[in-house]
């Protein structure tokens, strides 16, 4: 018990330091230079709309949420799947992988519109949005995985006449693992992203849909307070699929990828 509390210690005190230091820091400025809360709020006029508002931006943050949820698992499933079938056909390498690159080019607040037009205003292209912003770092990071197996073991594989299939189910996609775990968790920060650009173009619910009409209401503490929500969504997800990656795959737990 004692060395847990000592690694939490470790990992996170410096941090909450920071943060603390930041946060006073921040209040000092706001108040001892008399900056209009329009301009830049305090933290304490921040924790006043929680305390008047947490509720409201409570359910917001839940729609939210199951956007990049929905989102985050249709894209990582869909980002795998393509990996094996561009890596395992050479065709598909040539006609269909270079589309995708061309279409990850484009900024995704410029497709946000035609997802709105084709899915209409409801949750589905928000979900969209957050699939296809997740759906390329899987892609990429899988196929650099299933690419990395020494040729020495392919040419003992080889020689003991394995099938294409069994190669690939028993030593490349195990390979790929590490690959396919640090995509994911830096993709479900990018969800987060791209379920709040569907909301700025197309919602009536949400922590996006929150920015913009407190934008337009110069209402920069609510506006400030969905921010911290947001930032604390993504960190929440993220320390969950650590927490999960060192359960399901703890040889990939606290390692990178060689290089």
């Amino acid at each position: 018990m004692k060395a847990q509390l000592s690694a939490l210690k470790e990992r996170y005190l410096y941090s909450l330091v920071f943060l603390a230091a930041v946060l006073g820091a921040w209040q000092a400025y706001v108040v001892f230079f008399s900056v209009p809360g329009y301009l830049l709020p305090s933290p304490y006029q921040v924790l006043a709309v929680f305390r008047s508002s947490g509720s409201s931006l409570a359910r917001h943050a839940l729609v939210t949420l199951q956007e990049v949820l929905c989102g985050y698992a249709f894209g990582a499933v869909a980002g795998f799947l393509m990996a094996l079938a561009v890596f395992s056909s050479g065709l598909l390498r040539k006609t269909v992988y270079p589309l995708i690159i061309a279409v990850q080019s484009i900024p995704k607040l410029a497709l946000a519109p035609l997802f709105v037009i084709w899915f209409g205003f409801g949750i589905a292209p928000k979900i969209a949005i957050t699939a296809l912003v997740v759906f390329f770092p899987v892609l990429v990071h899988t196929i650099k995985g299933l690419s990395c197996v020494t040729p020495e073991l392919l040419d003992l594989l080889n020689s003991l006449r394995a099938s294409k299939l069994q190669i690939l189910l028993k030593i490349r996609i195990p390979a790929s693992m590490p690959y396919l775990a640090t995509s994911l968790k830096a993709s479900i920060t990018l969800g987060v992203l791209g379920a709040v650009i569907g909301e700025f173009v197309g919602a009536d619910k949400g922590l996006g849909y929150v920015i913009m009409v407190s934008s337009v209401d110069l209402d920069t503490s609510r506006m400030f307070a969905a921010l911290s929500l947001l930032g604390a969504m993504g960190l929440a997800l993220f320390a969950a699929f650590s927490v999960l990656e060192r359960l399901l795959l703890p040889w990939c737990a606290g390692t990178e990828p060689p290089r």
